[in-house]
């Protein structure tokens, strides 16, 4: 495995040993980090109403059939991530 996986690999056990319970790490270099911020579907959403909810692999296409409880937030898939926009919602 490449040096993000082998990372992820060495956080999870560690955080297995600690917790008593899996826990799942999703690791990202500066670069990534900063292509999911440049690459925001909604430039103009506050940046304390808003995240991004990061995955392993990308959503799958009915990702948005899960959703429980959606109001007034909205929503996009990204590459391995989902945006989330709460401004002026909350």
């Amino acid at each position: 495995p490449g040096p993000a996986a082998k990372v992820k690999e060495i956080l999870e056990a560690r955080l297995l040993a600690h917790c008593g319970r899996p826990v799942t790490v999703h690791v990202r270099t500066p670069a990534e980090i900063q292509a999911v911020l440049d690459h925001s579907p909604f430039p103009d959403a506050d940046p304390r109403q808003s995240l991004v909810i990061f995955l392993d692999q990308a959503p799958p296409w009915d990702w948005q059939a899960s959703i429980r409880h959606h109001t007034h937030e909205r929503l996009a898939a990204g590459a391995r991530e989902i945006y989330v926009d709460y401004s002026g919602r909350m």
